[in-house]
């Protein structure tokens, strides 16, 4: 049984990289002002930091800061992955997740499943 889990960097960041491509569309009907930015963070060496920022039209999504946040969200990657699939409710990932500013615009991600399970 010494077979190693999911969360290794080789195989959870793919995946968890696959999963927030999601959040462009997640966020879309926020009516969030042009210029908000949200700033997720997996922690962990498996993990990964991405910023979402919403342009005139639409969000985007990138592996770079290119701005300072309007929200942050920092989880481990065993709440993102547990969250993501539907294996914890977004309440109980909220008391594992830490939030900075716009709390309201950070809890849009946790409410929203990005795989189908």
């Amino acid at each position: 049984m010494d077979k190693p889990g999911i969360i290794t960097k080789q195989l959870f960041h793919p995946l968890i990289n696959t999963l927030v491509q999601a959040l462009p569309f997640t966020y879309k009907n926020t009516g969030a002002i042009a210029g908000a930015t949200l700033q997720l963070n997996i922690t962990g060496e498996e993990g990964g930091e991405w910023q979402l920022q919403k342009t005139i039209n639409e969000w985007q999504l990138s592996n770079e800061k290119t701005a300072e946040a309007t929200a942050t969200i920092s989880m481990s990657a065993d709440t993102a992955w547990k969250l993501f699939s539907k294996g914890i409710s977004p309440a109980f990932a909220l008391l594992q997740t830490e939030m900075g500013g716009d709390v309201e615009l950070g809890k849009v991600a946790l409410g929203r499943v990005l795989v189908m399970a």
